[in-house]
């Protein structure tokens, strides 16, 4: 030994021991048949090792940072860490995990043969990812949100789900091997599909407006309304039907394969037409004026009649009739029956 070095060693069949110092670094050695130790220390800088024959570990650390590391036969783990940053590492034969922090940001990943996680978030955005793998069945799952926005979707070997969301927007998606659904949805406007291998359907919806639609392979029908009018329609292999509505106006159609009808009515007028292979039918309608018509391939038929005047025809292959009577107030005359 000196005034600033001093040493030490021994050993013996199975232990061997070293110690060394300066004014500035300690050394330490120790080692067995099992187990061999080593630290190293300075003013600014400090170092551990130690290793068996199924085991490792080692530190160091200085004014600023700091690391870890162990294993085994099985498992391996790792730490560092600053005065911003930690790292974290663990694996073993069948999961691997990692994180990741500093003052904004934390990341984090977990692995195994069937499934992985992620995850990351900072200060405005926070991520999520999720994903199972196995031989008959995968699954994925997603999540992302900020300040502002949010997203989260799934899928699955069978189902896929998709939504986001904003201050102003909301939508959702979701479909399998059969359906498929869509949403969407503001402060004014909602919209709304589904759709499978045999039916179809629309609804669309705002501040004013509303629609929708449905159709199949053998039908469609559509509706559609305001704060004025409203529309709807049907149709089938064999039917199809037609209605319009507004303040004053109402419109009916109705028709088939043999069979047409029609249907319009205002305040003050009423109008009404069927009509088939063999009849046809008209009817009309005023405050002051009603007038019929009805004619087959054999027979015609007429009727008008107003407040003071009334008219009826009649005609068939063979015989024609015609009939008019006046009737005035106060005004008494007899009938006049015309040839």
């Amino acid at each position: 030994a000196t005034s600033h070095v001093s040493v030490y060693r021994t050993s013996t069949g199975h232990v061997s021991v070293y110690r060394t110092s300066t004014g500035h670094v300690s050394v330490y050695r120790t080692s067995t048949d099992h187990v061999s130790v080593y630290r190293r220390s300075t003013a600014h800088v400090s170092v551990y090792r130690r290793s068996t024959a199924h085991m490792s570990v080692y530190r160091t650390s200085t004014g600023h940072v700091s690391v870890y590391r162990t294993s085994t036969n099985h498992v391996s783990v790792y730490r560092r860490s600053t005065a911003h940053v930690s790292v974290y590492r663990r694996s073993t034969a069948h999961v691997s995990v990692y994180r990741r922090s500093t003052a904004h940001v934390s990341v984090y990943r977990r692995s195994t043969a069937h499934m992985s996680v992620y995850l990351r978030s900072t200060d405005h955005v926070s991520v999520y990812h999720r994903s199972i793998y196995r031989i008959s069945v995968s699954q994925s799952v997603y999540r992302r949100s900020t300040d502002h926005v949010s997203v989260y979707r799934t899928s699955t070997g069978h189902m896929s789900v998709y939504r986001t969301s904003t201050g102003h927007v909301s939508v959702y998606r979701t479909s399998t091997n059969h359906v498929s659904v869509y949403r969407r949805s503001t402060a004014h406007v909602s919209v709304y599909r589904r759709s499978t291998d045999h039916v179809s359907v629309y609804r669309r919806s705002t501040d004013h407006v509303s629609v929708y639609r449905r159709s199949t392979a053998h039908m469609s029908v559509y509706r559609r309304s305001t704060g004025h009018v409203s529309v709807y329609r049907r149709s089938t292999d064999h039917v199809s039907v037609y209605r319009r509505s507004i303040a004053h106006v109402s419109v009916y159609r109705r028709s088939t394969a043999h069979v047409s009808v029609f249907r319009r009515s205002t305040a003050h007028v009423s109008v009404y037409r069927r009509s088939t292979a063999h009849v046809s039918v008209y009817r009309r309608s005023t405050a002051h004026v009603s007038v019929y018509r009805r004619s087959t391939a054999h027979v015609s038929v007429y009727r008008r009649s107003t407040e003071h005047v009334s008219v009826y025809r009649r005609s068939t292959d063979h015989v024609s009739v015609y009939h008019r009577s006046i009737c005035l107030p106060q005004v008494h005359r007899p009938r006049v029956r015309l040839p």
